[in-house]
């Protein structure tokens, strides 16, 4: 294992995800469902004089443990397939990096893009939610486990790419995967 393939893998994988428009869309899509959740909450309800900061967390908490797995499947599902398909995975193995460095490198650079991604659209609910009154340090839990949640989704989705070359068949396994994980094991 050789971290310095490991960085420059990892930092192929986030310039070329940075330059995708996956990117923003996925941060508009957490910070939109994130406000939809914040204003129609007290819509519901009917009274704007005080918000029930506990129950709108864990809507928050419920709405992140379908989006995370989903857009980590999204952004990653096919990690090593595209490299397969265009045949660059058996250029970098004839070079001195292993396997390992390869799928490190990968995982490290879409969780990092994820999190930058997951940061920039739940940065401004994040502070919303403090000025209602959530602690920082609840906060601070809720965002790194969101992050461990994206590792562990990233690294399944990374895992299915390797032992499928076709497409549809990744694609059919990452959303068995998401569904088995979200509706049948919860």
């Amino acid at each position: 294992m050789n971290f310095l393939n490991i960085y420059k893998i990892s930092k192929k994988e986030i310039s070329h995800n940075i330059k995708n428009f996956l990117f923003l869309l996925l941060s508009f899509i957490i910070f939109l469902t994130n406000f939809v959740i914040i204003y129609f909450g007290d819509v519901v309800s009917g009274d704007y004089s005080k918000t029930d900061i506990r129950a709108l967390l864990l809507s928050i908490i419920h709405l992140q443990m379908y989006l995370i797995p989903l857009f980590c499947f999204i952004l990653s599902y096919d990690a090593i397939l595209s490299e397969k398909e265009s045949g660059t995975l058996d250029l970098l193995l004839s070079y001195r990096i292993t396997l390992l460095d390869i799928l490190l490198g990968k995982l490290f650079g879409n969780s990092f893009v994820f999190l930058i991604s997951f940061i920039m659209g739940f940065s401004s609910v994040t502070i919303y939610l403090y000025i209602l009154g959530v602690k920082f340090l609840v906060l601070l839990k809720f965002i790194l486990f969101s992050i461990w949640l994206s590792i562990i989704f990233n690294s399944f989705a990374i895992y299915v790419s390797i032992y499928s070359s076709d497409r549809t068949i990744v694609i059919s396994l990452a959303i068995f995967i998401w569904i088995f994980f979200l509706f049948l094991y919860d």
